[in-house]
């Protein structure tokens, strides 16, 4: 209970300096760097404070590894790519519908709760949120809109060639322009044009994205650009207003929202709610109920998909005319020795009704395998995995977008022929897609890429060489790969099969059963029989 009360402490004490960092416009990034996983920094009480600036969190356990530590690529990335501070976000929409919870590193002003605050920002931060209905009569007949507002200051370069190298000094102290409002008002739209708009904007016609100033707008920075001897390179800070609005189609049909849903934003949309729920039990609840708290929110996560899988053969089953073909089937019974003999003939051919893939949806098709890959992974493992990695991975996965999102639940697998030649990519992450025939195979993650060398690569003539040669097309894939992830670098891992090592690959094959859960066909036989259970509930009404 002592314990309890101490963690609660510190996370009210790091939750306080959040919010004030947020309110000067602070982003508080923090990098937690160790030798060993045995050291604990309390990442998980800390995390509220990075949340708040919408700051990073990462966690490095390898440091005395240079092979393998990407700290320095990662701080790289981060200082090289673009940023916004003091970002304001206001969404509005039409009157049938409202903006509900928000999900990621984001936090309501305290003034105005329809503006959210984000401290810092880079371009690749993603966001979540939940609509609900303002009446019982949904959506009508209106046409649905949404009008996002994004107000945020950042560096603009300004390359001038009228000064010279003696003069820095004095470009220092160049008044700060800017504008003192930084509310939206009650039109969002209404921004006036000033002479300190980017010039590149102002060429390609977008007037979605403007610079608010007072003459030439901003305070300059001067930096020495080297490589050119007759000028220097300043950078301006100017405040931007970018206005986007969104026309949604509606439909009554079902057909319709199955046909154009994006599975991957879906995953998202979930992983931005089970983290948010997670943090929320976590960090409420003492050490030694946190597993039970994380298995509740897996529960919650295959629940939800037991009633889509359920509304969908719901939908299904009386497009084909099931309750009448039901009815036939009872009045057809016969009893023999007080058992009727086509109970067990039609819950076979219940069994064999129930569609569990969305084998008339392709579009849906992926959503059990990555709902199933969400609760088996580390994000919501509640056992065998540190508090400092778990928090490591909340704000790592609230951060990304939907690709990396479920690049990192389910990860790809390809078989390669050789290190030139790519044989085959997306399997399916279980042993049986693992043959002798294929040399080399290829899982790449968010976190890591693993290359493992099959029997068949090691017992060549000639050997394959081992690591593979950095000329080879299959170290290039892996280089272009590394580099699509702006928020850290995956770590690259060449394993032998057979050898202790294998075991990091064999964690990647989530349908295959393993201290983190059930095999994938395990899980949806089981999925499958709640659903019959739901539909036979429904049919009986």
């Amino acid at each position: 209970k002592k314990k309890k009360k101490n963690n609660n402490n510190a996370s009210s004490f790091y939750r306080e300096k959040g919010v004030e960092a947020a309110r000067l416009g602070i982003c508080i990034d923090l990098y937690a760097v160790g030798d060993g996983e045995d050291i604990d920094f309390g990442l998980l009480h800390i995390s509220s404070m990075t949340q708040l600036t919408n700051g990073n969190l990462r966690l490095y356990n390898d440091a005395s590894s240079p092979a393998t530590c990407t700290l320095s690529h990662d701080l790289y990335k981060q200082l090289k790519s673009p940023h916004a501070f003091r970002g304001l976000l206001r969404m509005r929409t039409s009157s049938e519908f409202a903006v509900g919870r928000a999900h990621g590193v984001l936090s309501r002003d305290d003034k105005f709760p329809s503006i959210l605050c984000m401290p810092g920002c880079d371009a690749f931060k993603t966001f979540a949120f939940d609509f609900q209905y303002t009446s019982s009569w949904g959506l009508g007949t209106a046409t649905p809109a949404l009008q996002m507002a994004f107000e945020y200051t950042t560096l603009e370069p300004v390359i001038s060639t009228n000064h010279n190298d003696d003069d820095d000094d004095d470009d220092e102290e160049v008044d700060e322009g800017g504008s003192d409002d930084d509310d939206y008002g009650d039109d969002a739209d209404s921004v006036n044009e000033s002479s300190g708009q980017n010039q590149t904007d102002r060429k390609k016609g977008n007037r979605n994205k403007m610079t608010k100033g007072k003459g030439g707008g901003g305070r300059r920075i001067p930096t020495k650009r080297k490589g050119r001897s007759n000028g220097t390179a300043t950078y301006r800070v100017v405040t931007r207003l970018r206005v986007e609005t969104f026309v949604a189609e509606t439909s009554e049909k079902r057909e319709d929202i199955y046909t154009t849903s994006d599975p991957y934003v879906i995953i998202t949309h979930l992983v931005h709610q089970a983290l948010d729920e997670a943090r929320i039990l976590l960090l409420s609840s003492s050490e030694s109920s946190s597993s039970s708290s994380l298995k509740d929110v897996q529960d919650l996560l295959r629940s939800w998909l037991v009633e889509l899988l359920a509304c969908y053969n719901l939908e299904y089953y009386h497009q084909r005319g099931g309750m009448e073909r039901k009815q036939q089937r009872g009045r057809g019974r016969r009893k023999r020795g007080g058992r009727e003999t086509g109970e067990e003939d039609e819950e076979d051919q219940e069994q064999q009704e129930t569609d569990i893939s969305f084998s008339k949806e392709r579009q849906m098709q992926a959503i059990p395998r990555l709902v199933f890959a969400l609760i088996k992974s580390s994000l919501l493992r509640p056992d065998e995995l540190p508090s400092d990695a778990r928090a490591h991975l909340h704000s790592l996965y609230a951060a990304m977008g939907p690709d990396h999102i479920v690049q990192g639940l389910y990860p790809t697998l390809s078989s390669w022929k050789s290190l030139e030649i790519e044989n085959e990519r997306g399997l399916l992450l279980s042993k049986a897609s693992l043959s002798e025939d294929m040399p080399i195979y290829v899982l790449d993650a968010v976190s890591a890429v693993l290359v493992l060398y099959t029997n068949n690569a090691l017992n060549s003539d000639p050997k394959l060489p081992y690591p593979p040669p950095h000329t080879c097309a299959l170290r290039k894939q892996i280089k272009a790969s590394r580099a699509e992830l702006a928020q850290l670098s995956p770590r690259v891992l060449f394993i032998r099969i057979g050898t202790p090592e294998f075991v990091h690959f064999e964690s990647h094959l989530v349908e295959e059963a393993n201290l983190a859960g059930p095999s994938f066909k395990s899980f949806i036989e089981s999925v499958a029989k709640d659903v019959r259970v739901i539909i036979q509930e429904e049919i009986a009404r």
